[in-house]
């Protein structure tokens, strides 16, 4: 009887043996992990400002555990004095003899999302748009949009040039945005603008004037967003020209300037040499401008309509 009890004794012993060695093995619970989080998914800035949050709560979704390894699908609610952020990480653990379990490794399983506790001014666009330079410039308050992470803003511009009329909305908005493909999150404002709204009349059809090297007038027919016409006239000192005619060779259309680069159907000999005289005329919102090549506004000669 006494060698019955003896065996029970050693048995119990071995047993609580085994689950005193099996309890310092147990995966990591949420306080562990919440604990051992890297410094980096707890930083994070926008616009170069730094910031640290305090760590709110850790769930585990799932977890896979072995002898001395464990991977814990865990989302992470951070909370600062800016924000609130949410975290979706993979979490693996791995248990050492000595030091009991650390994190070996971990990545984003999700996107993180952030939510700015103060919504920004509904004005936070208007340098970017001013900076446009439009003289006649509206926002409509009834079209804004503001959020804690999104601005837009709806403006309307009727600008009366010399040369051309300019109006239509533009659309522009700030939204908080990052690239960051790994932590600590780097956060950024971005602005777009949308113009293609805008509308530009040109009103440039006439007769214009200008003086380069000689004297000419230009008769600008007709004006299309991919074609100009016009017939050109160059007259030059009688001693060493005479007049020709000249056509526009890809005409350039842009918003706010049209540009002609021209070439000439008559030789020209200038001391024996043949020339081939062509100009370049940019006609501005304001003015126009005459000059040799590509770079009329390097002669700054004036070029007129003739009213």
């Amino acid at each position: 009887m006494k060698n019955k009890n003896k065996i029970v004794v050693s048995l119990l012993f071995v047993l609580a043996a085994i689950n005193l060695t099996g309890c310092g093995k147990k995966a990591p619970d949420e306080k562990a992990l919440k604990e051992m989080l890297p410094s980096e998914i707890i930083e994070y800035s926008i616009d170069e400002n730094f910031y640290i949050s305090n760590i709110k709560n850790l769930d585990i979704e799932r977890r896979q555990t072995n002898d001395k390894s464990d991977v814990a699908d865990c989302i992470v609610k951070l909370e600062d004095d800016i924000s609130d952020r949410i975290v979706y990480l993979s979490i693996s653990s791995k248990y050492y003899d000595k030091g009991g379990w650390q994190i070996n490794d971990w990545y984003m399983t999700g996107v993180e999302e952030i939510t700015l506790k103060e919504t920004p001014d509904a004005d936070v666009i208007e340098p970017e748009i001013l900076s446009r330079e439009y003289v006649n410039i509206k926002k409509n308050d009834d079209l804004s949009v503001v959020s804690p992470q999104y601005v837009e803003n709806v403006y309307t511009v009727e600008d009366k040039y010399k040369y051309c009329t300019i109006s239509g909305n533009i659309t522009a908005n700030k939204s908080l945005v990052s690239y960051s493909e790994s932590y600590p999150m780097q956060y950024h404002w971005q602005t777009t603008v949308d113009d293609s709204q805008m509308d530009v009349k040109w009103d440039i059809e006439g007769t214009w004037y200008g003086e380069h090297d000689y004297y000419f007038t230009i008769d600008i027919l007709s004006l299309t967003e991919e074609s100009l016409s016009w017939m050109a006239k160059a007259e030059y000192d009688t001693t060493t020209g005479g007049i020709g005619s000249y056509d526009v060779e890809e005409p350039v259309v842009d918003n706010y300037e049209v540009t002609g680069n021209t070439y000439s159907t008559l030789q020209l000999e200038f001391g024996g040499s043949i020339v081939y005289p062509g100009f370049t005329v940019m006609i501005y919102p304001d003015e126009g401008i005459i000059g040799d090549g590509w770079k009329p506004e390097d002669s700054n000669s004036p070029f007129e309509r003739q009213e």
